[in-house]
């Protein structure tokens, strides 16, 4: 081979010499090509198992797989899922084609000792005189070592299953028809057709169970190792069960397994290695399956201990590759380091060292709890002498095999508390006592049966069992002085808990992953087809164990504080916005370097040149030299093999990687700083630091002074130092603890005292609910009257006000401390529901001085108050603080329109000439009014879109109301569809007085009969004169009979907006200056006014705008009776 090299090489010298236009005295291999062996044949290796494997065969027998199911065991050596599609296949060819079970293809290979057969039994050699195959009988009743076919007898059970429910149906139908005294003819048709379907079915029943099986010798199977058993299991030959993704892994983990198990200790891992790479050639052809079989640390994990925990976790996803191949991202690494542990775990409870039975360390616990100082002081050795268990001690991981599930299914009850998981809480403590009782009696019933006193007895692998229950339930029980409480034990539970934990910090873990490796953002299109930073947890952790820097080679990193790494979840989002994401924004970014950059880019392309030189030793500590330069110690810690020779292209693979750490150096000092300002985030890296300084080999120096002293200090490739406000980490996070727990006592103490005012104040509501002179009527069942639920509105709210500010000073112990009237908390009372009475009047205001004054009554809205806004505080109930409860439904809580009594009105009377000149006069005062109640941001609204109410007669009346008191001076409009009625009063107190001589509107008592005022004034209309459908007056006004109004069309454009403050009361009855603008069908309709109610309010916290300009389509026809009556003028 290595002549053959040198001939290649030298025949492309030679052709290189003769591109180049020189000559060459190199002459090139002209022997024939021989044929080469392939290095991975798999057909010949198949072929070479298969007939090694023909050599264990003993022969043929059948059994009845439905009679001995229980004592089949499937998965020792493919523990391959049942997959319900290849089961249901299999019903339908038995259906279809019949049940072929003597045939070598069909039949199951078991593996067992010959020596169970029973003597004499001679087997067949095969299955071409099916009747002539004996039945294999067994001298014990052990179970029987089956390499596959547990899909073939899954669907044998449940095709049998299905023929027994058909044949209970037959029979059924049978019995019913056989008790039938005189039956007809075709009755007894039907009957024989039953009889013969029945006979039908018990043939197929018979002998359903009978099924050839192979006989191979275990003791030749198992000769060597099992590669030859594993090699059976595989069938091959059926094309329906061809292997997955996960039965190649699963067998290279095997082989893997076993290489470690039979290895010396001190050679097992890199035994294993040796098998790992050897599958990857193997398998170079699947990615995904490289992917995982990259992964080293995950692998041998996977071989050596998940493997040995039995087909539950066999069956999990970590075992699956399209699952894993999607995960290597950013949390595997410490995923694998979380599942080590715990794995130890395990192996420390099942130690062979000495330890005292259940019975006493049961009764060492009693003791302890009653405050025996001896009692204490002994479990704490024993604990002590579980986490300090020596290697050689420790026990096999198989032990727990047969009881994982079960015991995993005891930590469901952990479920809906994964929050308060290993806190040393009442709850978790509790729950913790109910999964060690549980899992106690498991194990207890699993593993001694009825020999609950096997400590007693002389059986050694009793006493065993015995102590590891001992180790559990000490392990389980936390102690008084411990600060986090124990976890429940490895299983598929706590595996889906820790990785759903580690994939919500997924944020924070890949920040911590980047303070060891600059180059993990930019691996992925800079070199893709690698596997070196396939996941960021594991590149951080090898980063660790390869450091020159230390002492010994490790990457066990001590624990740090995960309630902190909880909290410091998803803080550092914002820190990769600016990395590029590919090689195009990559590559523009490294075209905007300045100066100092690409400076630096050079600097550290010269350390590494200067590193790889022909003379140069080969070695990535570069931590004496100068690190003026930023980034160089970047390339002492990264995972990058920037010293390896096998680099032959500077150019394409090492000059993108210099600038990318350049880069990389350039951003995080765009955000890191302002992150370590975070005293969580500080902390842990303090934390971290500190942990790793402990390793660091002592450096010696010396000062000015020629002093010698020496330091252990580590430093971060980006250069940064935290303050020495940090230097004691511990004691900083304890203050923030405390801050925490103060919070959260005086959280505690605010939700306490807003139950009692809660509580308090909604028993006054429901005392005033009850009172029946606060119903609206004298039933029972009436709902509260809208005056009382107005007063009782208010009250409420200043009852929160001052509630508000009592819990504030109390909670402060300063009666005098400022309060801010915009963090009133909302108690969320609930309130009774309403009525309005119709029927009753409104007070009547007269003045001396003046003529008739309105009294402007509002409707009531929905309870609102100054500190009623959008960063109003919600309360929370102290049993549930997460739980935020539910506000009243304010819709049911808002008093509807009262409407206005009216005065009935008679007949207007005939318009004489005077008419005309107010008629003058008010065409320009309408035009005036009318201008004034625009404004710049009004905007159109259909009057369609008013609220509507409807009065006690049926009719629909609509009241825009424009309240723009934003001034001293407010200004009112409101506009009455029921009578074409513009209302238009201002509040300020300068024009509260309103002429003598100016008409007026009186609102007063109802009368029977109503009249023209002396001084002109025409009352307001009755509603029921109104016709909603016509546009006109009737009854109470005569229109002229020359004119048409069925025709007449009325359009409002109306704007809106509203007032910040709260609305007058209904009972408000100070004078107002009123402009009323009506504009009518007729002269005569048009003097007429009304009323109208006023809707409710909008809804809490909107701010609108209301106004209402009404134009109404008059006839061409000139009328000269008409006229127009301007209250006011």
């Amino acid at each position: 081979m290595a002549g053959k090299h040198k001939g290649t090489t030298t025949g492309r010298k030679s052709a290189a010499s003769t591109m180049d236009g020189g000559t060459s005295n190199l002459l090139l291999d002209a022997s024939p090509v021989q044929p080469q062996t392939p290095e991975n044949d798999i057909a010949k290796e198949t072929q070479r198992l298969d007939t090694q494997v023909t050599k264990c065969k003993v022969g043929v027998a059948w059994i009845n797989i439905l009679d001995m199911q229980d004592r089949l065991k499937f998965g020792t050596y493919n523990d391959r899922p049942p997959n319900d599609t290849e089961i249901n296949k299999l019903i339908v060819s038995f259906k279809t084609s019949g049940i072929v079970a003597m045939k070598d293809v069909s039949a199951i290979p078991i593996i067992i000792d010959v020596k169970r057969i029973k003597t004499g039994l001679t087997l067949a050699t095969g299955f071409d005189e099916p009747d002539d195959v004996p039945e294999l009988e067994l001298l014990d009743e052990q179970d029987i070592t089956v390499a596959s076919g547990q899909h073939r007898l899954a669907a044998l059970c449940k095709y049998h299953q299905s023929i027994k429910d058909e044949l209970a149906s037959l029979e059924k139908k049978r019995a019913r028809m056989a008790s039938l005294k005189h039956p007809s003819e075709e009755q007894v048709v039907m009957y024989e057709d039953l009889r013969y379907e029945v006979g039908r079915i018990l043939g197929r029943l018979g002998g359903i169970g009978k099924w050839g099986v192979v006989v191979y010798d275990s003791n030749k199977l198992l000769a060597k190792d099992e590669k030859l058993a594993t090699h059976l299991s595989r069938n091959n030959t059926l094309h329906d069960f061809k292997e997955t993704e996960e039965e190649v892994l699963v067998s290279v983990l095997k082989g893997i397994q076993a290489i470690f198990k039979k290895s010396p200790v001190h050679k097992q891992a890199d035994l294993a290695m040796i098998e790992l790479q050897e599958a990857r050639k193997k398998n170079a052809k699947n990615a995904r399956l490289q992917k995982v079989l990259h992964h080293d640390r995950l692998c041998i994990l996977l071989a050596t201990h998940l493997l040995q925990l039995g087909p539950q976790i066999r069956c999990r996803q970590e075992f699956s590759v399209t699952w894993l191949a999607k995960s290597l991202d950013v949390c595997m690494g410490l995923y694998v380091l979380w599942i080590e542990s715990r794995c130890k775990t395990l192996m420390r409870l099942s130690s062979h060292a000495p330890f005292p039975s259940y019975a006493e360390v049961r009764n060492l616990l009693e003791k302890s709890e009653k405050g025996d100082e001896e009692a204490k002081e002994k479990l704490n050795g024993l604990r002590t002498s579980i986490a300090t268990c020596k290697p050689a001690d420790e026990g096999d991981l198989s032990i727990w095999a047969n009881v994982i599930d079960k015991v995993n299914s005891h930590a469901s009850a952990f479920n809906d508390n994964t929050d308060i998981m290993e806190q040393m809480s009442p709850l978790y403590i509790e729950m913790l006592s109910t999964y060690r009782a549980s899992t106690i009696r498991t194990l207890r019933h699993a593993w001694l049966g009825n020999h609950h006193n096997a400590a007693d007895g002389g059986d050694e692998h009793m006493k065993h069992l015995d102590s590891i229950i001992a180790r559990v339930a000490l392990h389980l029980t936390p102690s008084e002085d411990a600060e986090r409480a124990p976890e429940p034990l490895l299983g598929g539970f706590m595996m889906d808990y820790a990785w759903k934990y580690l994939t919500s910090v997924k944020a924070g873990i890949a920040e911590i992953c980047r303070w060891f490796e600059a180059l993990l953002d930019y691996w992925r299109f800079l070199h893709g087809k690698t596997h070196t930073m396939d996941d960021w947890s594991t590149v951080m952790l090898s980063n660790i164990a390869k450091d020159p820097r230390f002492e010994e080679e490790g990457s066990d990193i001590e624990a740090s504080d995960d309630a902190m790494l909880r909290k410091y979840k998803c803080k550092t989002d914002s820190s990769t916005d600016n990395r590029p994401k590919d090689k195009k924004a990559f590559l523009a970014a490294i075209k905007q370097f300045d100066d100092s950059e690409q400076s630096a880019s050079k600097a550290l392309q010269q350390i590494v040149l200067k590193r790889r030189g022909k003379y140069a030793v080969s070695n990535r500590d570069i931590s004496n030299e100068s690190l003026s330069i930023p980034g160089t110690l970047a390339l002492h810690v990264t995972a990058w093999e920037w010293h390896s020779l096998s680099i032959k292209n500077i150019a394409r693979d090492m000059q993108p990687c210099i600038n990318a750490i350049i880069l990389e150096h350039a951003l995080i000092l765009q955000y890191r700083i302002k992150l370590f300002r975070d005293k969580l985030v500080g902390c842990l890296r303090r934390i971290i630091e500190l942990s790793l300084s402990k390793r660091l080999q002592p450096k010696q120096k010396m000062t000015s002074r020629k002093e010698l002293y020496t330091v252990q200090h580590w430093i971060w490739w980006d250069g940064l130092t935290l303050s020495d406000f940090l230097a004691d980490p511990m004691k900083v996070l304890k203050e923030i603890h405390e801050d925490i727990f103060q919070k959260q006592h005086t959280q505690q103490e605010r939700l306490a005292l807003e139950n009692l005012d809660r509580a308090a104040i909604q028993k006054l509501v429901n005392s005033v609910a009850n009172m029946s002179c606060a119903k609206a009527f004298r039933t029972p069942q009436s709902n509260m009257s809208s005056e009382v639920f107005m007063a009782l509105t208010q009250l409420v709210d200043a009852l929160e006000l001052n509630s508000t500010r009592l819990r504030t000073r109390a909670i402060a112990n300063d009666n005098e401390l400022q309060f801010d009237s915009s963090n009133i908390i909302n108690l969320h009372i609930q309130l009774p529901n309403w009525s309005q009475d119709d029927n009753t009047l409104a007070a009547e205001v007269h003045d001396e001085d003046d003529s008739d004054v309105i009294e402007a009554v509002i409707s009531p809205g929905k309870r609102t108050t100054p500190h009623d806004t959008d960063n109003r505080q919600r309360a929370v109930s102290l049993d549930n603080p997460n739980m935020q409860l539910t506000p009243r439904d304010t819709a049911h809580s808002i008093p509807k329109a009262r409407p206005i009594p009216r005065k009935r009105r008679q007949r207007s009377p005939v318009p004489d000439d005077t008419a005309d000149s107010i008629d003058e006069h008010n065409d320009s005062s309408h035009s005036a009014a009318a201008s004034s109640t625009s404004t710049p941001y009004e905007a159109a609204l259909d009057a369609h879109d008013l609220p509507a109410h409807s009065d006690s007669d049926g009719e629909t009346t609509q009241m825009i109301i424009d309240d723009t008191s934003h001034s001293p001076s407010s200004e009112y409009q409101a506009y009455n569809h029921a009578t074409g009625v513009a209302l238009t009063w201002s509040s300020e107190l300068g024009h509260n007085d309103i002429d003598a001589a100016d008409n007026s509107i009186d609102i007063g008592t109802e009368s029977e009969e109503t009249h023209t005022a002396a001084d002109g004034t025409v009352p307001f209309g009755d509603p029921d004169s109104y016709n909603a459908h016509r546009g006109d007056l009737s009854d109470g006004c005569v229109p002229d009979d020359t004119h048409t109004t069925s025709n007449k069309e009325c359009t409002t454009t109306t704007r809106f907006m509203q007032k910040s403050s709260a609305l007058p009361s209904q009972r408000s009855a100070q004078p107002l200056s009123v402009v009323a603008t009506a504009t009518a069908t007729t002269k005569r309709a048009r003097a007429a006014t009304g009323s109208s109610k006023a809707p409710s309010s909008p809804a809490r916290g909107k701010k609108s705008m209301k106004k209402a300009r009404i134009q109404v389509n008059e006839p061409t026809e000139d009328d000269e009776d008409e006229c127009t009556f301007v209250p006011g003028v």
